[in-house]
């Protein structure tokens, strides 16, 4: 369950430890829920750097370490196989009979083996096998076409054994006769039959079960599904199993984020270079025509500044009057355009409104009487302007306008990604918290 539940840590630590695995994985109160210890949560081996108080830490949160449960007309009987590792070397070491050891050595996990097999052996009730640590197998046997890669290796070192040893192995298969095995610490999927000792080639199949977790080597996390079927179930087989897989991590990023992120970076690419173009014909533009712009602006000013022309400059929209030719005499050969009279205020007044009104419109009653409402998000964009920017104008506009092609692209590809990357420390922080 626990990754360093073996090293030596103090309380404080290993209860933080516990209430995130607790908060990980949230069960209900009423649903029972069994733990099968494993190498990291009590060690394997002598160590200095495991903790003494390994088992009474776990036996206190996660309950007994052998169990033998009855569920659904099926007897479950939970080994703590890293325990049964070390009591087979000590017992290999002084050459002396499981039978003796158990009888020696009340309360360990060959005496539980040895007194459940006495019972279950005999019984009509169907044996389940749960064992952290594989049975053994001949080297390079074959796992099965869902195995991701290689094959269970025999092999021991630092906290960990690989399986159980050949003895062991035969000792538990004849002492409990499982009709089914489940075990994990491999990580992947690997499926083997057993032959039961003395049983006329009788076979039970053991199942090594993938690793939850992305993080364990496995590209397809997974877990196996166990149906019991009643004692009334008249089938051959009293249960059922089958693998379930969770998605491939890598793939999605692969094929989903990766993808994302390269035709995100590319309209931005995109979008920078049509601007900066954009941009230079713009100034290209203003230096081939400039000085004829300039000469006609001259020759204006000059004519404003002979009192020709005089221009009114609205304060209200009441107000708002074209430029008018002021003359005393006028000629009847001229334009009679030219002497027009102003727009009346109530004509501007509605073409102010028609400039000023939104796109989107409904109507609908309201205490006896049809109500109109408009919106449109250039309005609201025009109404909240001048709480964030002086002038009501974000002078962030023109300079990203102005700016160059690679100045640009940072700009833009900050913008885009900062919102996702807080978003995401925001998620981390909350789960590892």
């Amino acid at each position: 369950m626990m990754d360093g539940g073996r090293f030596a840590m103090s309380d404080p630590e290993y209860e933080s430890y516990y209430n995130r695995f607790k908060d990980i994985f949230f069960m209900k109160k009423d649903i029972p829920v069994f733990y099968i210890p494993g190498n990291h949560d009590i060690g394997l081996g002598n160590s200095g750097a495991f903790s003494s108080n390994a088992y009474d830490r776990y036996q206190k949160h996660f309950g007994p370490l052998n169990q033998n449960v009855e569920i659904a007309n099926h007897s479950f009987v939970m080994v703590n196989a890293p325990g049964l590792v070390d009591e087979d070397n000590d017992r290999a070491m002084k050459g002396v009979s499981y039978a003796r050891w158990a009888a020696a050595m009340p309360g360990g996990p060959i005496e539980f083996v040895y007194s459940t097999g006495g019972h279950a052996g005999h019984s009509e009730t169907p044996t389940i096998l749960l064992t952290h640590i594989p049975l053994a197998r001949p080297e390079g046997s074959d796992c099965g076409p869902l195995r991701e890669k290689w094959t269970i290796h025999q092999g021991v070192g630092f906290g960990y054994q690989n399986t159980l040893s050949d003895e062991a192995s035969e000792f538990v298969l004849q002492a409990l006769k499982p009709s089914a095995i489940f075990s994990g610490d491999d990580h992947d999927y690997c499926g083997y039959w057993h032959t039961l000792p003395g049983s006329n080639g009788r076979t039970v199949k053991e199942v090594s079960v993938k690793s939850f977790s992305m993080a364990m080597g496995v590209k397809v996390p997974g877990f196996q599904l166990l149906s019991l079927f009643p004692a009334s179930y008249s089938g051959k087989e009293s249960f059922q199993d089958i693998p379930c897989f969770l998605p491939n991590q890598n793939r999605i990023y692969l094929s989903i984020y990766v993808p994302l992120v390269f035709f995100s970076l590319l309209s931005l690419l995109v979008s920078n270079f049509h601007r900066v173009k954009a941009l230079d014909n713009s100034q290209t533009y203003w230096n081939s025509s400039g000085t004829d712009a300039m000469e006609s602006w001259a020759e204006g000013r000059a004519y404003l500044d002979a009192g020709a022309w005089r221009a009114t400059t609205p304060t209200s929209i009441d107000e708002q009057v074209p430029l008018r030719k002021v003359s005393e005499a006028p000629n009847e050969d001229e334009d009679d355009e030219a002497y027009s009279l102003p727009v009346p205020g109530s004509s501007a007044r509605r073409a102010f409104a028609r400039s000023r009104t939104c796109s989107k419109s409904w109507s609908f009653i309201l205490w006896g009487r049809r109500r109109h409402m408009t919106l449109d998000s250039s309005c609201l964009s025009s109404v909240l302007s001048p709480f964030f920017y002086q002038d009501g104008r974000n002078p962030m506009d023109y300079r990203r306008s102005r700016a160059g092609f690679f100045r640009g692209v940072f700009r833009d590809v900050f913008d885009v990604a900062w919102p996702a990357l807080v978003l995401f420390v925001l998620l981390a922080w909350w789960t590892f918290l």
